[in-house]
């Protein structure tokens, strides 16, 4: 997954994350979603499934490199965009 950030005067930042480490954080943050049942809806929990949100990311690594997932341009010229 590549990350690039990019300011309007022409400052940018670039990050590259292997998708094993962002599955690694997906199922470490799931195990913290499951302690704080206390604090967050029950409706919403059940759609944060680690093993279903694992093989999607797995899915979209194998089958859609390249795609932007994300492209955002805020009104002062600065830049956001997400790759797998």
């Amino acid at each position: 997954m590549k990350i690039s950030v990019r300011e309007k005067n022409g400052k940018g930042l670039n990050i590259r994350v292997p998708m094993g480490v962002c599955r690694f954080f997906i199922k470490t943050g799931m195990f913290g979603l499951r302690h704080s049942k206390d604090y967050i809806d029950e409706e919403a929990l059940k759609y944060c499934n680690p093993k279903l949100m694992d093989m999607a990311l797995k899915e979209l690594n194998k089958n859609y490199k390249g795609l932007t997932i994300v492209d955002v341009q805020d009104s002062d010229g600065d830049h956001v965009k997400i790759t797998i």
